[in-house]
């Protein structure tokens, strides 16, 4: 189908214009349009009458080069000018594109050491299988170098990063519209890691990058191995920038190096912070990181946090990564906690190590803690040492913003009491949570989340508060405070003359909570949400009675991940709450 359309032209005088009337298919007029000269002049002020007619007539071969690039091998065009009655040149554009050519037939050769792999004749085959531009395909400039380039990928990302093409050739057959390709695939040496050279180092060891080597020297080249030692000395904490590449410069490919060129964070940074949560009310919080301790293989951070209902100091120290990617860590800290109507003054020692990744992570520690309660009834003392494992996996689209997939955490203690009233008490505890994330249709989102927890013991008499469990807040039952359900103590009616129990909350021995949540997207990056929360903390399977709140929210998804901003209704205590969060916890 051709299309006609009229331009006119400034040609630099007051009265004068060029005027290019073009006719073309829809699917071309945008490509004729920006590249052919005849069209790209067509604001240039100050062309001579004459400059046109040299224009017109270098147009066809122009436009035969420029279709050609599309596959279009027989276009016929025609160019006219002629001068109008009002003395201004009228140009007449006309492409009929013709047949387009196809390709018919795909001519494979490959040699060099791929040839003698294992897999050869799989990854032979998978190679021709996954040629883009095959027998029937339509022939574009940009689709045969799409093809060899994507050719080429699949074996630089496996043991050939130096293979390239001996021979590429396109031969076209105008009359017929036809395009025959003959491919000579070179796959060059196969490679092996070998050294790993270090650059940018200034004061932190080589083990820090050399450590993170997800491969060992002699292993097969793999592009993906390159990608994960990257991605692992980013997220390890000690550098601000990292590039990892191979070496296909050198003389013996079976011992290729792989140069590493790294950029360190700050040896010393000190980070302070203001802001306001519904959780903890206003806040204030510091930080300072030493990233080489004393001079030494840690890196130790002193952090604070001044709040309405939580202040804390906290000391850690922690190793840079072992061989095995594990990091030895011990950290102190101390914490004063108001909530529930009582409050805890914690202190807490422990050590152990813990092993970070994207998608999994652990931690193996031995605590001691020890706590001092209290109620309006008086004052309590308890002390726990515990054993735990904590483990996480995820497998979502985003991180920091997940729309599908799921996300899985457990953490296991077993302990000893070791208070003055409950001395020598073994006890349990498990926790664990899931999340799942998932598409609805367009623009539609809905997740759910649920969460058990459980304290193995005979009674919960001197094991620590901040071992049992409560729940309420904005990640797990919304339309209650944080922490504020749990198990009521006190509140019951007295005799006359006598003062009334005070009522307060206490940790229990039984969890669970069960979310679900559905957001639509309203605009870029602005989602509305509908969601149900129910659970509670109870000291006993059968004394479990589920709160239950409900309610919308709004959701920006920002690039520290999701802004949330909660109205929703406790039924229990029959009251609305307003919460913000930011980020998502898994």
């Amino acid at each position: 189908m051709l299309v006609a359309a009229t331009f006119a032209l400034g040609l630099g005088g007051a009265d004068a214009a060029w005027r290019v009337q073009l006719l073309a298919p829809d699917a071309l007029r945008t490509m004729i349009e920006t590249h052919a000269d005849l069209m790209r002049y067509r604001d240039e002020a100050g062309l001579a009458a004459t400059e046109v007619r040299r224009l017109a007539s270098t147009a066809p071969e122009q436009l035969r080069q420029l279709l050609a690039t599309e596959g279009y091998f027989n276009p016929e065009i025609d160019v006219s000018v002629t001068d109008a009655a009002d003395g201004v040149p009228d140009v007449r554009l006309e492409v009929r594109s013709g047949p387009r050519a196809r390709v018919n037939a795909v001519t494979w050769s490959i040699d060099g050491a791929i040839e003698r792999t294992a897999d050869a004749e799989a990854r032979i085959r998978a190679l021709r299988q996954g040629w883009s531009l095959p027998v029937g395909a339509y022939f574009t400039e940009s689709a045969w170098s799409e093809a060899k380039s994507s050719t080429l990928a699949e074996l630089w990302r496996d043991r050939f990063p130096a293979a390239r093409f001996a021979r590429s050739e396109a031969r076209v057959d105008a009359d017929q519209n036809t395009v025959s390709v003959t491919l000579v695939l070179d796959s060059g040496p196969l490679y092996r890691v070998g050294d790993i050279a270090v650059s940018g180092l200034v004061t932190l060891p080589r083990t820090a990058v050399l450590n993170l080597a997800p491969m060992a020297r002699g292993t097969p080249y793999a592009q993906q191995d390159l990608l994960r030692f990257q991605d692992r000395l980013l997220a390890s904490g000690l550098f601000d920038a990292a590039a990892v590449s191979i070496d296909t410069s050198g003389a013996s490919p079976e011992a290729a190096s792989i140069q590493v060129q790294v950029r360190e964070r700050l040896r010393h940074a000190m980070r302070l912070g203001a802001g306001y949560s519904t959780v903890v009310g206003p806040r204030l919080s510091g930080e300072y990181t030493d990233l080489r301790l004393f001079g030494s293989d840690w890196q130790g951070t002193f952090s604070g946090k001044l709040a309405r209902d939580d202040r804390s100091f906290r000391v850690e120290v922690m190793s840079y990564p072992h061989p095995d990617l594990y990091r030895t860590i011990a950290s102190a800290s101390l914490a004063r906690i108001d909530v529930g109507g009582v409050q805890i003054v914690q202190q807490l020692a422990l050590a152990g190590r813990r092993r970070d990744g994207e998608a999994w992570s652990e931690r193996h520690y031995a605590a001691v803690q020890r706590e001092q309660l209290t109620t309006p009834l008086g004052h309590d003392i308890s002390s726990a040492a515990t054993a735990n494992v904590e483990l996480r996996w995820s497998r979502v689209d985003d991180l920091v913003f997940p729309t599908r997939g799921y996300a899985l955490s457990g953490a296991a203690a077993l302990g000893v009491t070791g208070g003055p009233d409950a001395r020598g008490r073994l006890f349990g505890r498990l926790n664990g949570r899931a999340s799942w994330f998932t598409a609805l249709g367009d623009a539609w989102y809905g997740q759910a989340r649920i969460e058990l927890g459980r304290v193995l013991a005979r009674d919960t008499a001197g094991i620590p508060q901040t071992l049992l469990f409560r729940t309420g807040g904005v990640d797990s039952v919304r339309g209650y405070s944080y922490q504020s359900i749990g198990v009521p103590q006190g509140g019951s009616v007295p005799p006359v003359a006598v003062a009334p129990r005070p009522s307060f909350i206490l940790g229990g021995s039984f969890l669970a909570t069960a979310s679900v949540e559905v957001a639509r997207e309203v605009r870029p990056n602005w989602f509305a949400a509908a969601f149900v929360d129910a659970g509670d903390a109870a000291a006993s399977l059968r004394q479990f009675r589920a709160a239950v709140g409900y309610g919308i929210g709004a959701r920006w998804r920002s690039p520290i991940g999701p802004v949330r901003v909660d109205l929703s209704y406790g039924q229990e205590v029959r009251k609305l709450r307003l919460d913000f969060a930011v980020g998502v916890t898994f």
